[in-house]
């Protein structure tokens, strides 16, 4: 007798994904976010990430942007001692 459902169906798995996430310490977030301010954003991403090119450069850019709204938090936890990950 036939089981009633959908059939499986071998073979067939989930793609892994290409993308990684890589976690930053608070310290290393600071000492960017400070070199931003002393320099521009430009001479930080060359001196911190050297070996980015094209696009993955422009997203280093962007993620760097998007860490300065928080300047005040990070550089309250690095206060605190949780520098570290």
């Amino acid at each position: 007798m036939a089981r009633g459902g959908r059939t499986n169906i071998k073979g067939l798995k989930k793609v892994a994904s290409l993308k990684t996430r890589v976690a930053v310490s608070n310290q290393k977030k600071h000492d960017i976010l400070r070199h931003i301010a002393d320099h521009e954003l430009a001479p930080a991403v060359d001196m911190y990430f050297p070996s980015l090119k094209g696009d993955k450069r422009k997203q280093k850019k962007r993620q760097l942007l998007r860490w300065v709204p928080h300047k005040a938090a990070i550089a309250k936890r690095v206060g605190e001692g949780d520098g570290a990950l």
